[in-house]
């Protein structure tokens, strides 16, 4: 559990700050040579950061896990069983660091660790976050929270200055509407640290 002493604030400065969503988690379980390319852009000044949510959703509790009737269902794959054993080694390995991100009261959903901001209802992510809440209502019908981690972690991004990573295609084009190049693949990142590497 993370609490108000484990939230970081990034150097808004380093321009080398990327935020991962908890796709890529899931990419970095299966590709170790990707996981050993990130160990070495620790040196060039990369750093890597995560909020809460990605803790809850890579421990199987995800916004999705809540189907209509709001009571959480955990039904894991042997796969994502398997995956689930090296998280917390990938965010060892990557130093990986947990940075706040705005609360959220849901119905039996509501986090108060001290990870948490009050929204800004004038800032400048306000029309990313409702693109982003209001996308995709046939799935928003099934999972009610299904938008609302995807939110989180792509305000979370922008508020902190951090470039989002994300292998959902429809999160970086939500976010790259309002915030051009401030969402990109993981493999988009490989691209990026190799060309670091090689300089």
């Amino acid at each position: 559990m993370n609490t108000l002493n484990d939230v970081k604030v990034p150097d808004k400065e380093n321009i080398y700050n990327f935020l991962f969503d908890t796709t890529v988690f899931n990419r970095l379980a299966e590709h170790e040579d990707w996981l050993i390319l990130l160990e070495k852009s620790l040196r060039l000044g990369f750093q890597y950061y995560k909020t809460v949510n990605q803790d809850y959703e890579l421990d199987g509790r995800g916004a999705k896990t809540y189907p209509e009737n709001i009571s959480s269902k955990k039904t894991f794959s042997k796969d994502f069983i398997e995956k689930m054993k090296q998280f917390d080694i990938i965010k060892e390995r990557l130093q990986i660091q947990c940075v706040s991100s705005c609360a959220t009261l849901m119905h039996n959903h509501f986090i108060l660790d001290g990870t948490m901001r009050l929204p800004d209802d004038n800032a400048e992510e306000t029309h990313m976050v409702k693109s982003i809440l209001g996308f995709n209502e046939k799935l928003r019908k099934k999972h009610p929270f299904a938008q609302y981690y995807d939110m989180l972690t792509a305000e979370a991004a922008i508020v902190n200055k951090c470039v989002l990573v994300s292998d959902d295609t429809d999160l970086r084009n939500l976010v790259n509407e309002d915030f051009p190049a401030q969402a990109i693949s993981t493999q988009e990142l490989i691209t990026l640290i190799r060309s670091r590497i090689e300089l």
